[in-house]
């Protein structure tokens, strides 16, 4: 009986005790350099607008081309004609992108300066 209850002792703190490699996961992610938000949200500061799509997981108002794909920008991105240009990038050419709103030349090409 007694290496019965030793043995259920062991089990529960080995169930209950977290794994040192999810705690170090958890806490060294890293932050997401793409979401995708409804139409209409605040798009945050220093972020870009690549593409419109249907999304009716999030809530959002509408069932066509009701959210934005937005991410931080690289060296060099193509965005929506909708999105902000952050602070340090310069428009660099224009074209037409299927996954933007409106009709011909819709987005841009962004460089970091």
């Amino acid at each position: 009986m007694k290496s019965l209850a030793g043995a259920c002792i062991s089990l529960a703190v080995a169930v209950l005790a977290p794994l040192p490699s999810m705690a170090y996961s958890d806490s060294k992610a890293p932050p997401p350099t793409e979401l995708i938000i409804c139409k209409g949200d605040p798009i945050p500061s220093g972020w870009v607008i690549v593409s419109q799509f249907s999304y009716g997981q999030a809530g959002c108002r509408g069932d066509i081309n009701n959210a934005w794909r937005i991410k931080i920008p690289g060296a060099e991105e193509i965005v929506c004609d909708e999105s902000p240009i952050p602070a340090g990038y310069a428009v660099t050419g224009r074209f037409s992108n299927m996954s933007c709103p409106g009709p011909g030349k819709n987005a841009k090409i962004i460089t970091r300066l």
